[in-house]
């Protein structure tokens, strides 16, 4: 019994080593080429990967903007600053206005809202019996 095991051991043995010896070559070529394919592959997937990136950023650039050429919206910034200068210095009427004290504005008894807003009603009612007038 241990010597038929023993012979089909050393059979074993002496068919790996020559398989081995045989193959050797070729199997370090084969999986040397296979770690060069899995390394390219990885790259290829880095590149991949940082071109995908770029697309998503420049693609949310876009829709950021809505696809407006560069320079409308430098003309839009540059019409906003204006805007807001003009408006920053205290010349403008409607600056003025908005930056009057709001306090009488829910007033309880409606004075101050009155006395604001009677200039205005007169003239719209002027407005109202010159249209009436000339039908």
């Amino acid at each position: 019994m241990w010597k038929e095991f023993l012979y089909s051991l050393i059979n074993f043995l002496i068919l790996f080593g020559a398989l081995f010896f045989l193959t050797r070559k070729l199997i370090a070529k084969t999986f040397r080429g296979r770690r060069e394919r899995i390394a390219q592959d990885l790259e290829d997937a880095e590149t991949a990967r940082a071109d995908a990136e770029r697309l998503r950023q420049r693609r949310c650039r876009e829709r950021l903007h809505d696809g407006e050429p560069r320079g409308r919206r430098r003309q839009v910034r540059r019409n906003v600053a204006d805007r807001q200068r003009e408006l920053g210095d205290g010349h403008h009427p409607a600056r003025q206005d908005a930056d009057a004290p709001q306090d009488g504005i829910l007033s309880v008894d409606g004075a101050t809202n009155k006395s604001r807003a009677a200039p205005f009603g007169a003239a719209l009612m002027k407005t109202v019996k010159k249209a009436g007038e000339s039908s």
